[in-house]
């Protein structure tokens, strides 16, 4: 039968896990820096946080878990400065997009959400977008929310391919961008 390791404790007969040392003996060493526990590092160590004024230790990269998240979807410049009191934290949802919270913005949605290239568009336009409106990343990069790489589409076609109902629609469409410096 094979030998198994045991912890390098001296008191301790459990089984060794990583490093050396028992399951419960190698956890203390993460969380205090001691394999026989103690208090949990001070907030004068070198695991706190890289980001100005957070006292929260760092999980990774130098980061707390928080910073070091910001820093996953905005890079190191955006991550290490603090949000200012006021200013709408922005992030990049799932799919890629800019978003920040902005309850009562001119695109917001019913929970403030705003996506910010179409925040910038009704801007641009000077009131919300239409239902059947979208806009469109020229370069495909959806964190590239300077105007010029924004386009306007119109998505909404009637149902019905009857020639009176594509006229109709035409004439609503020439209506409603006659003019428009988009």
């Amino acid at each position: 039968m094979a030998q198994h390791k045991i912890c390098q404790i001296e008191s301790c007969c459990k089984r060794h896990e990583a490093k050396g040392y028992c399951a419960a003996h190698y956890r203390r060493l993460t969380l205090y820096g001691s394999p026989m526990g103690g208090r949990r590092r001070s907030s004068s160590s070198s695991r706190d946080c890289s980001v100005p004024g957070c006292l929260r230790e760092h999980r990774a990269r130098g980061y707390c878990f928080t910073h070091y998240k910001q820093w996953e979807h905005r890079g190191f410049d955006e991550a290490a400065r603090p949000v200012q009191k006021g200013e709408p934290a922005r992030y990049l949802d799932g799919n890629g997009y800019v978003v920040f919270r902005a309850a009562g913005h001119i695109a917001a949605d019913a929970s403030g959400r705003v996506l910010e290239h179409r925040a910038v568009m009704a801007e641009k336009l000077g009131r919300p977008l239409l239902k059947g409106e979208n806009v469109h990343h020229i370069n495909g990069n959806r964190a590239d929310n300077r105007l010029e790489n924004l386009e306007l589409w119109v998505t909404l076609q009637p149902s019905g391919q009857r020639p009176a109902d594509l006229l109709a629609w035409a004439h609503e469409i020439i209506a409603r961008y006659d003019g428009c410096q988009i």
